[in-house]
């Protein structure tokens, strides 16, 4: 498998429904243990991440934006944007999920950069937040280091049961992450030539 030079990406179609929900589901049983309930990751992940994504990919909500990352018939990751989410923050990162064998190699900065621009282009004077596990802190560090802050703290419902702490991380212009990905991009390729 490749790195993310050999992604494709394009939006999702209803037909994606199957792959998106597998895909999330395996996230969610790779990196949830003791977040979710042991019992619904193990029988009902799959069946409902189905049922969710089967629903939201044949909803007429023109404020959605789900994008692929694929390599060959292979989805390697997606992202979900919703605009429009809330009235101070602006558009919700709904999910951003990578296959977990391909992790850190730069597939869910693409897509989470791909979606800043859609929501750039789109809604332009919009921020952009989500909601992440208190206890992912792989997650929580991915987010911090493309310039989200921690606005607060609460204990929110756990998918299949249970409740859990939760933070709330924001960019307050989907701007900060467009330019923070352009200043990444340009660190990265000065030290590849210093090499």
């Amino acid at each position: 498998m490749g790195g993310p030079m050999d992604m494709q990406y394009r939006e999702a179609r209803a037909s994606d429904a199957e792959s998106i929900a597998l895909l999330h589901a395996e996230s969610w049983q790779f990196t949830y243990r003791g977040i979710m309930r042991d019992e619904f990751l193990k029988n009902n992940a799959v069946q409902n991440r189905c049922v969710h994504w089967k629903y939201r990919l044949t909803s007429t909500d023109l404020n959605q934006f789900v994008l692929l990352a694929e390599e060959g018939e292979f989805t390697q990751g997606f992202v979900c944007v919703i605009a429009k989410a809330d009235a101070q923050w602006g558009a919700l990162l709904d999910n951003l999920h990578v296959r977990p064998d391909m992790k850190g190699h730069g597939i869910g900065t693409a897509l989470i950069y791909k979606a800043g621009k859609w929501v750039q282009a789109n809604f332009p004077q919009s921020g952009l937040h989500l909601w992440v596990f208190e206890a992912n802190h792989p997650a929580r560090r991915f987010y911090e280091r493309l310039g989200a802050t921690n606005q607060q703290r609460e204990i929110g419902e756990v998918t299949g049961g249970g409740t859990a702490p939760v933070l709330h991380y924001v960019w307050t212009s989907v701007e900060q992450l467009v330019e923070l990905k352009k200043d990444l991009q340009k660190h990265k390729s000065v030290m590849q030539n210093i090499h």
